[in-house]
Parts: C-alpha cells; sequence; structure tokens
C-alpha cells in the first residue's frame, strides 16, 4: 500500500471524524526504509518503512492502526 498524506487524513477522518484535531496533524508522509516500522515526529511528520507497510498494512484498518498507533 503506498500511503499518502490524503489517505492518512481520509482514514482518520473517516474513523474520527471529519472535524478531527488528529487528522490535521500528519503534515506529510514519507517512505523511509532507514525506518525500522513507522513513526511520526512532534512537527507531524510520518515515516514509514516501505517494506514493513507492504508485509502488515493492506486495509485501511491497518493503516489506522499503524497511524494511531504512533500517534499515541
Amino acid at each position: 500500500m503506498k500511503i499518502t498524506l490524503e489517505l492518512v487524513r481520509q482514514t482518520l477522518r473517516e474513523t474520527l471524524g471529519h472535524d478531527s484535531f488528529v487528522a490535521g496533524f500528519i503534515t506529510s508522509v514519507e517512505a523511509d526504509s532507514g525506518c525500522p516500522t513507522a513513526g511520526i515526529t512532534k512537527e507531524g511528520q510520518l515515516s514509514y518503512n516501505p517494506l514493513f507497510v507492504d508485509e502488515f498494512v493492506t486495509t485501511k484498518e491497518d493503516l489506522f492502526s499503524l497511524v494511531f498507533h504512533e500517534l499515541l
């Protein structure tokens, strides 16, 4: 699954509501093979390892779980 900023925001809004602050917290998305799994900086940049995502993130539910886990 290719993760984009729009896909992340859309997935969070569908689950948390269209006015969700959390959906707007993510400011950018970057594939990074040096990242072990995924992470979010305090500035809102989501980095993810494409190999990890290809193996474990196949649905929007998986994407929500990954992003929400990183936010927490």
